[in-house]
This record gives C-alpha cells, sequence and structure tokens, in this order.
C-alpha cells in the first residue's frame, strides 16, 4: 500500500474533497485490524471466484460479519485503493451502519435476521428487555414504540431508550456512537498520524511535528492521543 508522505500535507486530501463514505474509507483502510481482515479472508475469495484478481477495483474479499463490522456488504476492498480510485466503480459503503441496505442485495441476507414482534430476542450481555415491552420492530431497522398517556412518561422514555440499546446491540454487535464532533479541517492531519506511524515515527514526532508540541513529554502524549482517536475514527462518520 502506498503510504502518502505524512509530513507533506499537500500529499493529503482536503476536507472537502472527499464525502462522509470517502473520508471513512480513507480512515479504514489505514487500521491495522481491516488489513488483517483482508489479508485473512482474499485468499479464500480469489480461490473461489478468480475471475476478478484482488488488485482490481472490484474485488471484494467476503468475510462473514462484514456488514456489522465494518458496513461493507459486498466485502471488504482492497485497502491499497483509495477512496478516489474506488469511489468512481459504485462500490464504496453502499450504507451506512444506520440505513436501511438494498431489498434485493443478496450480500445482506446476514443483516435480515428474524425480527417479528411475536419473536423478539430477550437475551442480552447484560440482562434482559423489560417484561413490560413496549418498543417492536417495525422493520428490519426502525422500531415503534408504544406509550401510555395516561401514566409518566419520563420512566416510559427510559424503559424505551433501554430496549432500543437491547434491539441495537443484538443487531449490530455493539451501540452505535455518535458522529463525530472532531472538525473536518482536522481529518487530513488525523490520516497523516496514521501514515506517521505506519512508516516508524513516533508519537512524539507526531506531537511535535503535526501538534507544534515542543515539551518532549507533552509531546508523546499528544501524540498517542491522537493515533488512540485516528484508530477508531472511521467508526464515527
Amino acid at each position: 500500500m502506498h503510504v502518502p508522505d505524512w509530513r507533506d500535507p499537500d500529499d493529503y486530501p482536503r476536507p472537502d474533497d472527499l464525502d462522509d463514505p470517502g473520508w471513512r474509507w480513507e480512515f479504514l483502510r489505514r487500521t491495522p485490524e481491516y488489513r488483517q481482515d483482508w489479508e485473512a479472508n482474499w485468499p479464500a475469495t480469489f480461490e473461489a471466484k478468480p475471475d476478478i484478481p484482488p488488485d482490481h477495483i472490484r474485488f471484494r474479499a467476503k468475510m462473514p460479519g462484514a456488514v456489522a463490522k465494518y458496513a461493507l456488504p459486498y466485502g471488504l476492498p482492497n485497502p491499497a485503493f483509495s477512496a478516489q480510485q474506488l469511489q468512481p466503480s459504485g462500490l464504496l459503503f453502499t450504507r451506512h451502519l444506520d440505513e436501511e441496505p438494498p431489498p434485493d442485495s443478496p450480500e445482506l441476507a446476514e443483516l435480515y435476521e428474524s425480527c417479528e414482534q411475536e419473536d423478539v430476542a430477550t437475551e442480552h450481555a447484560e440482562g434482559e428487555l423489560s417484561d413490560e415491552l413496549i418498543v417492536f420492530p417495525n422493520n428490519k431497522v426502525q422500531c415503534r414504540a408504544l406509550f401510555d398517556l395516561d401514566k409518566p412518561l419520563k420512566p416510559q422514555l427510559a424503559t424505551v431508550e433501554e430496549q432500543l440499546k437491547v434491539l441495537q446491540k443484538q443487531r449490530q454487535g455493539k451501540l452505535r456512537r455518535n458522529r463525530s464532533q472532531v472538525p473536518r479541517e482536522e481529518w487530513p492531519t488525523l490520516l497523516r498520524v496514521l501514515d506517521a506511524i505506519s512508516t516508524g515515527a513516533t508519537y512524539k514526532d507526531i506531537g511535535q511535528l503535526l501538534y507544534g508540541v515542543e515539551d518532549y513529554d507533552a509531546a508523546g502524549a499528544k501524540g498517542k492521543k491522537k493515533h488512540d482517536q485516528a484508530l477508531k475514527f472511521w467508526a464515527t462518520l
């Protein structure tokens, strides 16, 4: 994978050069976990269907759970390709984690679990759904809630929130985070942080060169904080 020169901001897209899915891909493809998943899954995919080589922009490595983990319903693109290279193919992030997927996509079969009102699962890692069930699945990704207007609203709202958390965790394996609060102007710098670490730079280098922190210890702490943030940033977009 080609890595831009992290010291040169001109090697990186400007904040408005990419849409949110494009930025999401740029962060995701740089994470060690994604690269490991790619390496673990592309050989078997290519062996089973060798008509498209893994270095082609339309190749997708098939991986169980790719939808829930990465919101990639067609499989894993090669992390060597940038967002600018992949997006013209029309296959980059065909949906967000919180959107309804195309109903005619066979690749999304893993996403569709039985979710009828009578069969709502009650098991949960931290407990069970309330005996007084007031949240019911309306379709594959939406729910409806029933409220009793003759009762106080506050405890009903609290119950709805807890039941929605259970259903969301059952569906996606985890709770969805709030969208990123990092200003868009800072996103290119976070990309440079990931590339700096991948090419052997230290946290101190990052703190000093990218964030202007002169003190040795403070620069290291700043670099580590930004690296930790950058590794998880894709999931907030």
